[in-house]
């Protein structure tokens, strides 16, 4: 009992001292919810896997083995996971990276108009929270069968750790204790079923002992179902796991948005779905066999198959359980602290500083940011004491996620949807799933059929209707209809963005990073520009919608108004300030925060002419955590040919 609560209290101090590490990295809101976008490969892979290894699947991964047999867990959740994370990182993450937007809500009110973008912020705060909640309760009821201590604290004992560090150092924190959980979750769970093995015996004693003759396909329930439209079911797996928590929930979209580059973005979803399904959901389904096994009666008596994983631990030596309580545990806090870190998000970007505080300064940003982590842990808090349990949160969850998770899907590459549908679809979408699972938790209605089944049911065919019946978005028929009202004066926002679109920078989280502005805010003045015949996107729908470019007459209303000698920020001090950068690389490589300081620059703003000159071949970016730049060769050529007079500014691309 004494080792096993000094392990978890070492474990909680592990964590809280990353955070406390991470926490000079943080100096801004980006800092804090993005991780300045700066997280390379490896750790946006341990990110995923983090995600991907919750704490509930400790639970649920054995149980399903022993519902429904070794492939049970393939079926009710990995398979339709990696297809998610798969189409996820192909289709979403190049998307969300150069959107620029820091949350889905804000991505929403780019898209379509603020109305939807508030109501689909209430949704993903009330679902985000049910899923943190749910992960929490999971775990102190694994933790309560181990240290026979009471519910509260094990509730509280969690929370407190990854709000914690969480607080200190935001997702910089969180991205090294991914990292952390990872290495756990990989170690420790081969560990025990090779103890299993070791001590049970191998496949020969599965199969004389299962509860079921045939493991691998059978199990208590017999054979997991395909086409049923209950709850569980190949059809409705795939849409809570396979979609709605992913295309939906904010966190899975922050994961994308603080990527390094669009290529870290997707493969971090590619790589990170299949190794964590291969090593780790391996393990506990083989974890579930022997539970099946040893325990063969219990379960055919009745016990509670999700109870596998803590009843195996149990009777296992105590040395033994605790590495799967400590694996389960570094699980649990990786990915509420993700989903937690989601809801900050939320709060501070879509309703903060969407509606309460407009003008907020980034370090007024950073404050509520914190504040908030600690508000809302407070209601995560309670929310584990609902009567409902973990069930009624996970339904309510995927109700609210729904309908944001089809028009995220929908509207990220049919043009065509409205503002009105996606509003509507939203709010009477969401509307029928939560009266639907009302009615069914109280008994009124006894329909087998699944909420997401009926929330899809209505969400989907009412935005496409609702969009086909309703205007055009405006942005769009302005430009393919060529509309050229110029504004009779361009405001200083309007010339930063032909300045620097000028300058090659052509991406919407380049303009907005540069700037340090609200995407929502810079999305409007790209479509005023467009109405005005200055700006042109590469695409309607995809990546490219987010593509800009000078037309012909943005090129020549910029040069007309710009005054030569003048050093105005958006134009002249651009191709310097790229200049001053590759002069401070000179002498010795720097890592980003210390050319940031050294140059006083804003680290969004910084960020964005770095990687600019590192896709221009000037500059070589490396490291893992902070980004270590170098000047190359190329770099240099141009700093030489910078110092003759006569030598004109290098040719952009």
């Amino acid at each position: 009992m004494l080792i096993s609560v000094l392990s978890v209290l070492i474990l909680i101090a592990l964590l809280w001292s990353l955070g406390w590490y991470a926490k000079r990295w943080v100096s801004t809101d980006a800092d804090y919810l993005l991780a300045g976008r700066q997280v390379s490969l490896l750790p946006g892979i341990a990110g995923i896997c983090g995600i991907a290894f919750a704490g509930s699947v400790t639970s649920i991964i054995p149980g399903l083995t022993i519902q429904y047999g070794f492939f049970g867990w393939v079926w009710g959740i990995s398979l339709p996971a990696v297809i998610g994370y798969w189409i996820y990182g192909l289709l979403a993450c190049p998307y969300i990276r150069r959107s620029g937007a820091y949350t889905l809500p804000e991505w929403l009110e780019m898209r379509f108009d603020a109305r939807t973008r508030l109501v689909v912020s209430i949704a993903t705060l009330l679902g985000v929270t049910g899923l943190v909640a749910m992960n929490v309760i999971a775990m102190a009821l694994i933790m309560t069968g181990f240290l026979e201590a009471p519910l509260w604290l094990m509730v509280t004992l969690i929370l407190a750790g990854h709000v914690m560090f969480l607080l200190l150092g935001g997702l910089w924190a969180l991205t090294l204790t991914d990292v952390v959980q990872v290495i756990l979750g990989f170690i420790l769970l081969p560990a025990l079923v090779g103890y299993c093995a070791w001590t049970f015996g191998g496949w020969e004693m599965i199969q004389a002992q299962f509860v079921s003759p045939a493991p691998l396909t059978q199990g208590t329930a017999g054979t997991f179902p395909w086409l049923r439209l209950s709850y569980p079911s190949i059809i409705t797996v795939s849409l809570v796991v396979g979609m709605f928590i992913q295309w939906g929930g904010n966190y899975y979209w922050l994961r994308a948005a603080a990527a390094r580059t669009e290529f870290v973005a997707r493969w971090q979803y590619l790589i990170g779905g299949v190794v964590v399904v291969i090593v780790v959901h391996g393990a506990l389904g083989l974890l579930g066999l022997y539970a099946g096994s040893v325990y063969r009666q219990d379960f055919l008596d009745g016990a509670n198959p999700m109870s596998a994983y803590g009843r195996l631990m149990r009777d296992l030596p105590a040395g033994v359980a605790l590495f799967g309580l400590v694996a389960a545990l570094a699980a649990t806090i990786s990915t509420t602290s993700n989903a937690h870190l989601g809801i900050t998000s939320t709060l501070v970007r879509d309703l903060y500083q969407r509606f309460l505080h407009p003008e907020a300064t980034r370090e007024q940003v950073l404050r509520i940011s914190r504040v908030l982590t600690v508000v809302t842990g407070g209601g995560i808090w309670l929310l584990s004491f609902y009567p409902g349990g973990p069930y009624f949160l996970l339904a309510i969850s995927c109700a609210m996620l729904g309908p944001a998770a089809l028009i995220f899907l929908l509207g990220h590459r049919w043009s065509r949807i409205s503002a009105a549908g996606a509003f509507w679809g939203t709010l009477i979408g969401m509307s029928v799933m939560l009266v639907y699972e009302g009615l069914q938790l109280t008994g009124v209605t006894a329909w087998s059929t699944h909420t997401v089944l009926i929330g899809t049911l209505v969400t989907l065919p009412l935005i496409v209707l609702i969009s086909l019946a309703t205007p055009q978005p405006e942005n769009q028929r302005d430009e393919r209809a060529g509309v050229d009202q110029e504004p009779s004066v361009l405001t200083t926002e309007h010339e930063q963005f032909l300045g620097l679109l000028r300058h090659g920078y052509g991406q919407m989280v380049e303009l907005t990073d540069f700037l340090g502005m609200d995407t929502a805010h810079g999305n409007r003045l790209v479509e005023e520009l467009i109405a005005a015949g200055l700006v042109q996107r590469q695409a309607q729908s995809g990546p490219d919608f987010f593509t800009l470019s000078l037309t012909p007459q943005g090129t020549q209303r910029w040069e007309q108004t710009e005054e030569p000698g003048a050093a105005t920020p958006h134009r002249s001090s651009v191709p310097t300030l790229e200049l001053h950068i590759l002069r401070q690389l000179e002498s010795d490589p720097q890592t980003l925060r210390a050319l940031g300081r050294a140059i006083e620059a804003n680290a969004s703003t910084l960020g964005v002419v770095v990687s600019r000159l590192e896709r221009r071949g000037q500059v070589h970016s490396h490291g893992i955590w902070e980004r270590r730049l170098t000047l190359s060769d190329i770099g240099r050529a141009t700093l030489r040919a910078a110092v003759r007079p006569s030598t004109p500014h290098p040719t952009r691309d």
